[in-house]
């Protein structure tokens, strides 16, 4: 909650959310980390691109409408656009 993470179904932080950020893949597992209570390896880091929405074969086609809708009105984000 205070990286500001949005769930992509609007229903709650569960098992998958988005975080919009200008940092390197390493510190931004290591605020996700923080505080977890369960092993650090059940969570995972992965980036969202142009290329990864497009992708018949990736699951971020399910992040389409929140990425749209919330992040691109608002941001500059040169790996999506």
């Amino acid at each position: 909650m205070e990286l500001n993470a949005k769930p992509f179904d609007y229903g709650g932080l569960n098992n998958l959310c988005v975080i919009s950020h200008h940092m390197d893949r390493k510190t931004v597992y290591e605020l996700c980390a923080e505080g977890l209570r369960k092993s650090r390896a059940d969570l995972s880091v992965v980036e969202i691109t142009r290329k990864t929405l497009a992708s018949p074969n990736s699951t971020h086609r399910m992040l389409t409408d929140l990425i749209e809708n919330y992040f691109l009105p608002y941001g500059d984000y040169p790996n999506i656009k």
